[in-house]
């Protein structure tokens, strides 16, 4: 079983020049880490944000299902480690659609 690096960024703290950065190394490296992005996580992010604003348990178990799928996505027999990086894994940024802190966050 492959590592995996979790990367939520919270928002405004350099996750974007983060993702920049391995996405423009990612040749480099390739031999040693897989990566993932916002793109990859899609319906994962978007449940994120809609449990952040409304809290509904509904979308959390969708938020879970998206992540699920897409981490699946990864060949299990790729020992590379696997980092995941997304700031809308935190779901909205405080101050946006009612939510005021990283504690409406999916746990």
């Amino acid at each position: 079983m492959p590592r995996i690096l979790l990367h939520p960024g919270f928002h405004k703290t350099g996750t974007s020049s983060l993702q920049r950065g391995a996405a423009e190394l990612q040749q480099a490296l390739r031999p040693h880490l897989r990566l993932m992005f916002t793109h990859d996580l899609l319906d994962a992010t978007r449940m994120a944000k809609r449990f952040s604003a409304y809290g509904d348990q509904t979308d959390l178990h969708r938020f879970a299902e998206g992540f699920t799928a897409a981490v699946r996505t990864a060949d299990p027999e790729d020992l590379r480690a696997l980092m995941i990086t997304s700031e809308d894994l935190c779901g909205y940024i405080p101050g946006n659609h009612g939510v005021t802190t990283y504690a409406a966050a999916a746990p």
